[in-house]
């Protein structure tokens, strides 16, 4: 599972990949290093109570989770689209709105 200090870094990673306009390398940060960010989006079955589940995304911050992931998700897209431009601008989005707690 992801940390908060590990989050920020692979951010970084995939803006870095993107300014210099390596869409193979761009892709594989997201579906490689940051599948696991998908995970906190989703609601997992506690297992000690019955019909209860615990969200992943509370120690982070339900919103900026799923907009961050919003982001990374559109990032991904025009990574598969080749549209390097609007995966950059992206990829920022998702870098500034993770910054903000």
């Amino acid at each position: 599972m992801l940390s908060e200090d590990a989050i920020a870094p692979l951010l970084a990673e995939l803006v870095e990949h993107l300014e210099s306009a390596s869409l193979d390398q761009a892709r594989l940060t997201i579906v490689g290093r940051l599948a696991d960010f998908e995970r906190l989006t989703r609601p997992i079955a506690d297992s000690t109570r019955t019909l209860q589940f615990i969200d992943p995304a509370a120690d982070f911050g339900v919103d900026r989770v799923h907009e961050t992931w919003d982001q990374i998700r559109q990032c991904l897209r025009a990574v598969n689209a080749n549209n390097a431009k609007l995966a950059l601008k992206c990829a920022k989005a998702a870098t500034e709105r993770w910054a903000r707690p």
